[in-house]
């Protein structure tokens, strides 16, 4: 159990075995361990940037914190970048990464870092038919660039703006809430399956996406549905979960009452093994209950 208030902050993530979240100022990283000790913080400042916001956190095997971040320099220039900064705050390194900026990242398990975002022009559009993945060693440098943005369905939204990447044991997948579609790559970059899924029931917004060892996918939210009088605050939202089903994309709505209750603070984080990871907002913990199958 954490004494840590995450309220009014961007939501926790569970990142190499560690609960990352970053402060409401967009700068400040901090990790707790599976007991909710926090073990590292740091504020990313890079040079001559007047101003920094993080997008995502990852966390390296070696505790060090790598950030998808843009920064403004004194003349109102903004560029994207990657940063890597020790569990002491200081920098490593910053990658500039623009015109592609990065929304999520994570680790894969061979040490190489996954990027999701999209290719911008100077006045900010995105480029048609970019690719939205990128692909770093542990010293930053670019590997290789796949999934083209156009290979999903034309939408308001760019296929990155409300998504998730994860990672699993030998894979990484990436879910594009807005073209409703899961994706998974091999850790070479070779494209191991899509599927076009299913809306999730109406009043329902995603907050987490696991993938299993076995290769499972669960995506977790809450749901709000209007109740009788109209006044949606007369039913607060409440914990669902579903599986995805691979052989025709449809979504599996999962019981998990018997293991997180119909709760709002129950939040789904991600996969470790054949485990799901939740944080429950009271009390703060961590809860880790083996995917359930029905």
């Amino acid at each position: 159990m954490w004494a840590w208030d995450f309220s009014g902050q961007p939501a926790p993530l569970f990142k190499g075995g560690f609960l990352v979240a970053y402060d409401s100022d967009h700068a400040t990283m901090r990790a707790f361990d599976k007991a909710g000790a926090l073990v590292a913080e740091a504020k990313l400042a890079l040079p001559e940037a007047t101003s920094v916001r993080v997008r995502d956190v990852a966390v390296a095997s070696n505790g060090d914190f790598v950030a998808a971040a843009s920064a403004q320099n004194a003349s109102g220039a903004l560029s994207s970048v990657i940063a890597w900064v020790d569990s002491r705050g200081r920098l490593i390194r910053a990658v500039r990464t623009s015109p592609f900026a990065a929304m999520r990242i994570a680790f894969a398990s061979d040490g190489t870092l996954w990027a999701a975002g999209r290719v911008h022009d100077e006045e900010f559009n995105s480029v048609p038919n970019h690719n939205l993945i990128r692909v770093y060693d542990p010293q930053g440098r670019l590997i290789k660039s796949l999934l083209p943005s156009g290979s999903f369905a034309a939408g308001r939204q760019h296929p990155a703006a409300e998504a998730f990447l994860v990672s699993g044991k030998d894979r990484v997948g990436f879910y594009s809430a807005p073209a409703s579609e899961w994706v998974e790559m091999s850790l070479s970059g070779e494209l191991l399956g899509r599927w076009k899924t299913a809306i999730p029931e109406e009043g329902t917004w995603l907050m987490g996406v696991a993938l299993t060892s076995s290769g499972d996918v669960y995506l977790g939210g809450f749901n709000r549905t209007s109740p009788p009088s109209g006044n949606e605050n007369d039913r607060p939202p409440s914990s669902v979960l579903y599986r995805l089903n691979k052989s025709d994309g449809s979504l599996s709505r999962v019981d998990a009452l018997p293991f997180v209750g119909a709760r709002k603070d129950v939040l789904l984080l991600a996969a470790e093994g054949q485990q799901l990871v939740y944080c429950r907002k009271s009390p703060r913990t961590l809860d880790w209950v083996l995917a359930p199958r029905n």
